[in-house]
């Protein structure tokens, strides 16, 4: 890429300054896991709070989000006063597993519900149709029916975003990445951008540096690949049979649905959009499995709209009197081929998905001033073996599968979205995190290991 970021590199268009996938980081108040991690890298940033965080719009109600559990929970008990043990039994097993996740305890539960859909772990707590999608609507946010997307996923995320917070950098996600990139010059790395790498070279079973394609070669005794595991294990490292194994893993691994994201810088005023919530995601009704049908057969009308205001907490992103909204949907890759290779079918779709994003913006679309999609502003997210998939598909069979960030091949790493955390910012952290650590242990044991690379 000729920018930094991955998934999260900005880019402008006058004046509006869009992140493609940011909406916030969960888990990163003060003193939490992702500010520490921040933190014990020389990063020191200011973050907004977010409060209410997500609206789950149904016809017959509004379902808030906010940052306090203890208050979700009784607004459902309110709402659904004979289900009142259940909810109680769904939230203390959900709070039990992820504990167990995220502290490492060991857990009969884990072993209990690890099989489970979201859909499947609601069903064994309450009965009423309305309450199970309510509890289960994340699901949609991530872009998956409750009855296909696993209850650990959408457990660990929403637990998280509980238990230490929601917030939004200050200046945005590409505040971190700027911070990054400085404290990797400072330290005397070199960060570098168009500078696509072709071949990860092995000698021996090793690794032993990069080859890049304008055929210039870096020599190195350790390579972290945060490239989609399907490129890394296939095109980069060709033929080579130590990665034979982790090849015929990755094959049977689905990657995730494609995102189509419509950018749209809109005129403020008269749109509920500075106090609201910061995440809104619109229903056709409370059959998650039925509109996750209609999303993936381009019937959107029927499906769910997730609608992202990042100016909600960083007003700064766009121009004065102005606001930024995003519109996403996840289709098949049939479908993300043909709209990114059709301007006009792009066109079509996100005027589609600005009518329904209506429902949680009234007014959208009489308000819109720049209109660009994922077609025009990020193509090169769609490669050719991704087509823009975050990550896996994190379904409850492939959880368990999913690669780890040390290879067969000596020196070898990955990090990111492709490895065992899965995807989400907080995800990609604690994945680096991860790999850091494993590769101190590892290396330090090697017997010619010497100094530091």
């Amino acid at each position: 890429s000729d920018r930094l970021g991955g998934f999260q590199h900005r880019f402008e268009r006058a004046g509006f300054r869009f992140e493609p996938h940011f909406h916030f980081l969960q888990d990163a108040a003060p003193g939490r896991p992702v500010r520490e991690l921040l933190r014990g890298l020389g990063v020191d940033l200011d973050f907004v709070r977010l409060d209410p965080v997500a609206l789950f719009r149904f016809a017959d109600r509004d379902v808030v989000v906010g940052n306090s559990r203890a208050a979700f929970i009784a607004a459902l008990k309110a709402d659904f006063a004979d289900e009142v043990q259940g909810i109680d039994a769904l939230f203390e097993a959900s709070l039990a597993v992820y504990q167990a996740l995220t502290r490492r305890h060991a857990s009969p539960l884990l072993a209990l519900y690890a099989g489970d859909t979201m859909d499947a772990f609601a069903a064994r707590f309450v009965r009423d149709i309305k309450l199970r999608a309510i509890v289960s609507a994340w699901s949609a946010y991530f872009g998956y029916g409750s009855a296909h997307i696993a209850a650990f996923a959408i457990i660990v995320f929403s637990e998280a975003c509980w238990d230490g917070g929601i917030h939004h950098p200050v200046g945005g996600i590409a505040s971190v990445v700027d911070a990054l990139k400085a404290r990797i010059e400072a330290a005397g790395g070199t960060v570098r951008t168009s500078a696509a790498v072709r071949q990860i070279r092995v000698d021996g079973g090793r690794v032993c540096g990069v080859t890049l394609a304008d055929g210039s070669a870096i020599d190195a005794d350790l390579v972290v690949s945060s490239a989609d595991a399907i490129s890394t294990f296939g095109s980069l490292l060709g033929a080579e049979p130590a990665a034979a194994g982790a090849r015929q893993q990755i094959a049977s691994l689905q990657p995730f649905r494609s995102p189509f994201c419509v950018y749209l810088g809109v005129r403020s005023a008269g749109l509920d959009l500075q106090d609201g919530a910061a995440v809104r995601v619109a229903f056709d009704g409370y059959d998650l499995q039925a509109q996750d049908a209609a999303q993936l057969r381009g019937d959107i009308e029927h499906a769910p709209v997730s609608v992202g205001v990042p100016t909600r907490s960083n007003p700064g992103l766009a121009p004065a009197g102005h606001a930024i909204v995003i519109l996403y949907t996840f289709v098949e890759r049939e479908r993300i081929e043909v709209l990114l290779r059709d301007g006009a079918a792009a066109r079509a779709y996100a005027d589609r998905l600005i009518r329904q994003a209506e429902r949680v913006v009234p007014g959208l679309g009489a308000n819109v001033v720049l209109l660009e999609t994922s077609a025009g502003a990020t193509p090169q997210l769609y490669t050719a073996a991704t087509q823009g998939a975050i990550g896996w598909a994190p379904t409850p069979g492939q959880l368990p599968m999913l690669p780890a960030c040390q290879t067969p091949i000596g020196g070898l790493y990955l990090a990111g979205q492709w490895t065992q955390t899965g995807a989400g910012m907080n995800n990609v952290l604690a994945s680096a995190a991860i790999a850091a650590a494993t590769i101190a242990a590892a290396e330090d044991r090697r017997p010619e290991a010497s100094g530091t690379s």
